[in-house]
């Protein structure tokens, strides 16, 4: 391939509601048809017929260097996208957020995965011009993620994996068409994280009191800055439980605890 005719990184970029979203590292939009293959009376044999709605998904990465517009689409709200590249655009006019996933360690970026789904078609065209928003790269530090929740809190936080799964049913129209009439979101939102603490102050708890009793109560992950005095983000469990600990220790190094957290949002 000529040099020339190859699209660079910064011809590309991807932009959801008209704001291009900074550190993405990589997207992936696609959708596939649901064909089979139906035999006919006459000479015409075989053919194929479309058996069921086309559903097309994005997935796009991104480091996390500012809070993240898409984690406001849980519920019922859609957003439109686009991928630009070259001049030209693949994009959307509503896709609604099914999955979304962050990880973050002290000294790491923190990255962010997200699933979209779409059910009314995924179109080309020209470029599609959208605003550019420009923040500084944050870092997590010691001390500059904090849990707390459940009678306990600490800022002794080495890494954290967060993650909600989200439940969309399409309805169609009998008469047929290529889009959904609507969409509806089924509750609850299924959150879930695993959060990996310093020990050395730390106790894990009886094995056999899981669901003892049940507790209305959050867990709450806020990302401050380097000063401690401002939220980069936060991120809640609702209705959390505590389904598994693990303690590992090693001659050369402290103590770590290891908590998963299960919890739901209707």
């Amino acid at each position: 391939m000529n040099i020339t005719s190859q699209v660079l990184n910064d011809q590309q970029f991807f932009s959801v509601n008209g704001e291009s979203l900074s550190g993405v590292s990589n997207v992936s939009l696609g959708y596939s048809n649901p064909l089979e293959n139906s035999p006919s009376l006459g000479k015409a044999g075989f053919g194929f017929i479309l058996n069921a709605p086309i559903e097309a998904t994005v997935d796009f990465s991104r480091y996390l260097v500012y809070s993240d517009p898409v984690l406001n689409f849980t519920g019922d709200s859609y957003f439109s996208g686009a991928f630009n590249y070259g001049g030209r655009s693949y994009y959307f006019e509503s896709g609604y957020l099914s999955n979304y996933s962050v990880s973050c360690g002290v000294g790491q970026i923190p990255e962010v995965n997200t699933r979209v789904s779409i059910f009314c078609g995924l179109k080309s065209g020209q470029s599609i011009s959208g605003q550019k928003i420009e923040e500084s790269l944050y870092i997590p530090s010691p001390k500059s993620i904090l849990v707390s929740g459940m009678d306990f809190a600490s800022n002794r936080v080495r890494q954290f994996n967060y993650s909600i799964d989200i439940t969309r049913q399409p309805i169609y129209s009998i008469e047929g068409g290529k889009s959904a009439q609507s969409v509806n979101f089924i509750a609850p939102l299924n959150i879930s994280a695993t959060v990996e603490i310093d020990a050395s102050n730390s106790s894990v708890r009886d094995s056999y009191s899981f669901v003892e009793v049940f507790r209305d109560d959050s867990l709450i992950i806020n990302m401050m800055d380097r000063t401690l005095s401002q939220t980069i983000a936060n991120f809640s469990v609702p209705n959390v439980e505590v389904v598994g600990e693990a303690l590992s220790s090693s001659a050369d190094g402290q103590p770590v605890k290891t908590i998963q957290f299960a919890g739901f949002s209707e």
